[in-house]
């Protein structure tokens, strides 16, 4: 589920049973699977296909606290900081329900044809980006 902020997109993701390891937090490469699911709900409400599509080039995330198998489910706000021709980058933080950060991150993505050459992003898709510039207020949590 999607729902719009000014700035900045935020979805709501269910944890799956497999996202939680035998520490019962949900495990490092889910977060990965999280993020990407509500990032390809960013694309869908471009109605972007499938191909030529989206690539990631580059992908940094900042664990600040686990997410534990009771923080269902989460949310996960984008927003852009960057467009170039071919790419954009994309901040995201993945939070509970009651604000609480758990992650936070970047993401280089390159649009790209058929055959994986970068191509000039498509022009839906850079209006949604330039309308998702307004950073969310991101706080670093005191551990």
């Amino acid at each position: 589920m999607i729902s719009e902020r000014p700035g900045f997109l935020r979805s709501t993701v269910q944890l799956r049973y497999g996202d939680i390891d035998r520490q019962g937090h949900v495990n490092n490469s889910a977060v990965l699977q999280i993020v990407e699911s509500a990032r390809t709900a960013l694309w869908d409400r471009a109605a972007l296909p499938v191909s030529p599509g989206q690539v990631i080039r580059q992908q940094t995330v900042e664990y600040l606290r686990p997410i534990h198998a009771d923080h269902d489910p989460v949310l996960v706000e984008h927003w852009c900081v960057k467009i170039g021709r071919t790419s954009y980058v994309l901040e995201f933080r993945v939070l509970g329900c009651d604000e609480d950060v758990f992650c936070r991150g970047s993401i280089v993505m390159v649009s790209v044809d058929s055959v994986g050459t970068p191509q000039e992003i498509p022009a839906t898709l850079r209006s949604i980006l330039e309308s998702l510039s307004d950073r969310p207020e991101v706080t670093t949590p005191v551990t």
